[in-house]
């Protein structure tokens, strides 16, 4: 079975509920790929991550990324195993990474990415302080793309 594009809509409505994507960066090691909690903000996806890493290193040496968000909703099995299919949807998108330096927007997505992933809605903020120890990262959409079948 052939994946179906999916709308701008119903890219942009996966990419805010799903739960976590995987990070393509590529250094001079080459390719790294990285699971992640994100938000999506705006035309923008934000991480966090540790201050020093294989990942910031690669975003340092080439900061064009792709990152990519999928479910897959079942396996639909066939007596012909050759007729076998899969229930997914799947979003790539491709763009630039970069560091957000400003303090205020760092702790801005830091208190977004703690709502998205708060079970209650209850939490203490985030503070200036706080922020000082991870790396928060921006990707800039560039393009967007969608299947589901």
């Amino acid at each position: 079975m052939a994946g179906k594009e999916m709308a701008l809509a119903e890219v942009r409505g996966f990419l805010e509920q799903a739960q976590w994507g995987r990070l393509a960066t590529n250094g001079r090691q080459g390719p790294y790929v990285t699971p992640l909690h994100y938000v999506l903000e705006g035309d923008r996806i934000y991480f966090h991550c540790a201050l020093r890493g294989r990942k910031l290193d690669n975003i340092n040496y080439d900061n064009r990324v792709c990152f990519e968000v999928s479910e897959m909703l079942g396996i639909k099995e066939h007596a012909n195993p050759c007729k076998f299919s899969t229930s997914y949807k799947s979003v790539l998108v491709f763009g630039l990474a970069e560091l957000v330096n400003n303090s205020q927007d760092k702790v801005k997505v830091l208190n977004l990415i703690s709502q998205k992933y708060s079970s209650t809605g209850n939490f203490e903020p985030i503070t200036g302080e706080q922020s000082k120890s991870v790396a928060v990262l921006v990707l800039k959409i560039d393009e967007v793309s969608g299947k589901k079948a």
